[in-house]
């Protein structure tokens, strides 16, 4: 089976609107209201539940009055337009039992139900999490993700996150105890944090290192992309020739295939994703797959205005009848 995807609306109309339960996220970006806006206008009797990330007090630079305010806007939107739904509070930091807490509570009582995660502002260590758990428990008969591209505007030049912590692995995924990875296989985008440390790791073993830039971009992303790229080579450009992939930002099925073929030809891998999140969430499906450690340094500090308006929403099956679809 393939993971079938399209523009959201054409999705979630193939399934049963009653029993539905979306997980989305309050933030600063507009694109994070998509989702529920959009589930709102259709009238499906979908449970809304809406997270807020609160970046760590000590985080530098600290945006916290500023990402405050534009949450505020955000959460005025949503009451303007009628929607209701029930607040989950949680640090950027929170331990996994509380994320997983969080999962079981929004799925309730013993009854099916289509599990609707919006990934667009929901950072990394918290959607990873909701979609392995997700994945394998019952009550979520069907389990869709969502993932709303920035508009036109797109992301601000300058920095979108700041003081990384060191690498560590995501909720949920250290991988199977005692193996060892064969290939580090990252994602980058604008940013990746240290990455390079990870690639001199796995170049000095003499292991594989693989990495997926995310096509189509504009010419200034690309740009950053590629920069980001050779940064993580160290500027060694006969590396990375035949260590990268270009494919596509969306197609979540095709990222998969990708990776699935590194994966056959070279072993366990180790995920490190730094790019778009339809690749972190094929990588997490993988590492599911295979029980490989995604390998992450947390930013504790996020840009307000991380990124600018509202693009289309996309739907990906992750799970389908109660069957993975990726499986």
């Amino acid at each position: 089976m393939s993971i079938p995807w399209g523009l959201a609306q054409h999705v979630l109309r193939r399934f049963d609107p009653q029993e539905c339960t979306l997980i989305g996220c309050v933030a600063s970006e507009q694109r994070g209201n998509a989702a529920p806006l959009m589930i709102h206008a259709e009238g499906r009797p979908c449970e809304q539940v809406l997270v807020e990330v609160i970046d760590p007090p000590n985080a530098y630079p600290d945006y916290g009055p500023q990402t405050a305010a534009a949450r505020l806007i955000q959460r005025r939107s949503l009451a303007d337009a009628g929607v209701g739904y029930s607040d989950e509070r949680f640090d950027l930091l929170s331990p996994d039992s509380n994320i997983a807490d969080m999962l079981s509570r929004a799925l309730g009582g013993g009854a099916s139900r289509t599990l609707i995660i919006d990934i667009s502002a929901l950072p990394k260590r918290f959607f990873c999490l909701f979609v392995k758990l997700a994945c394998v428990d019952e009550r979520a008969t069907n389990v869709i993700a969502i993932y709303t591209e920035a508009g036109r505007g797109g992301y601000p030049e300058g920095r979108l996150t700041d003081d990384a912590l060191p690498f560590s692995p995501l909720p949920g995924f250290m991988g199977a105890f005692g193996e060892e990875p064969k290939m580090l296989l990252a994602s980058v985008g604008m940013q990746a944090e240290k990455v390079e440390g990870l690639v001199d790791e796995y170049r000095n073993a003499n292991k594989h290192i693989h990495v997926l830039l995310g096509f189509p971009s504009d010419v200034t992303m690309t740009g950053r992309a590629w920069e980001t790229v050779r940064a993580i080579f160290r500027g060694d450009v006969s590396l990375a020739r035949d260590a990268v992939d270009v494919v596509s930002t969306l197609d979540v099925q095709d990222v998969f295939d990708v990776i699935e073929r590194q994966v056959v030809r070279y072993g366990r891998p180790r995920f490190a994703p730094y790019g778009p999140k339809p690749h972190t969430l094929a990588m997490c499906l993988s590492a599911m797959k295979h029980d490989a450690e995604m390998t992450y340094g947390q930013p504790r500090s996020y840009h307000p205005a991380y990124s600018t308006g509202v693009g289309p929403s996309w739907g990906y099956v992750l799970k389908w009848n109660g069957r993975p679809t990726f499986d």
